[in-house]
C-alpha cells in the first residue's frame, strides 16, 4: 500500500492518460519504486520501517498522521502550516520524485542501435530538461518543507536521519 496513487499527476506534474490507467507501463510501478525511497531518504531506514508498517495498517499515531497529513507548528514565534506528504490539494513531494524519476526513465528508450525517442506525427520533438529541472526543484522545495517540519518536531522523530537535497538547473550548477 503506497500513499499517493496517480490521482496526484495533475497541473504541472499531469502525465498522459495511457501512463495512469492504460495498458502501457503505468505509473504504479514507478509509485511503488520511488515512493518507498522517497520516504527512507527523508526519514532514514529506522522511521522508515515505522511508518511504513502504520501505512499497512492504515492506522496513524499522532506523529505519523501530522507527518502524512500535515499540521500546524511554530518556528521563530511564528505559525506556519506543513500541508502534508499526502493532502485534498494533490501537491506532494512523493508526487514531485516519482514523476521526475518517471521522466528521467522514460524520455529516451535504449534499443540495440541505441537511445531513441519516440516521435508521433505532426509532433515535434522538444527537450524534456526543463520540465525535469521544474519538477526537481519543486519536489526540492516540498522536501525542505518536510525536513523544516521534522527539524522543529526532532523529539517525536529521535532517530531521524537528516539527508539534504540540493537544487538543479540546466548548466548542472
Amino acid at each position: 500500500m503506497n500513499l499517493i496513487d496517480n490521482t496526484y499527476f495533475i497541473g504541472e506534474i499531469n502525465l498522459p492518460s495511457s501512463v495512469l490507467s492504460g495498458n502501457l507501463a503505468t505509473i504504479d510501478a514507478y509509485i511503488e519504486r520511488y515512493e518507498k525511497e522517497f520516504l527512507k531518504n527523508l526519514l532514514g531506514y529506522d522511521l522508515y520501517k515505522e511508518l511504513k508498517a502504520e501505512i499497512e495498517d492504515q492506522t496513524f499515531t499522532e506523529k505519523w498522521d501530522e507527518l502524512v497529513n500535515g499540521a500546524e507548528y511554530t518556528i521563530g514565534g511564528y505559525t506556519k502550516k506543513w500541508d502534508g506528504l499526502i493532502n485534498s490539494e494533490k501537491v506532494s513531494p512523493i508526487a514531485y520524485y516519482v514523476y521526475y524519476n518517471y521522466l528521467k526513465a522514460n524520455i529516451v528508450n535504449y534499443e540495440s542501435i541505441g537511445a531513441v525517442s519516440a516521435l508521433s506525427e505532426n509532433s515535434a520533438r522538444v527537450a524534456a530538461d526543463g520540465l525535469m529541472i521544474n519538477a526537481w526543484n519543486r519536489y526540492v522545495d516540498l522536501y525542505n518543507n518536510a525536513i523544516e517540519f521534522l527539524l522543529v518536531n526532532s523529539e517525536s522523530y529521535p532517530k531521524w536521519i537528516l539527508t539534504a537535497e540540493e537544487k538543479n538547473n540546466t548548466f548542472g550548477i
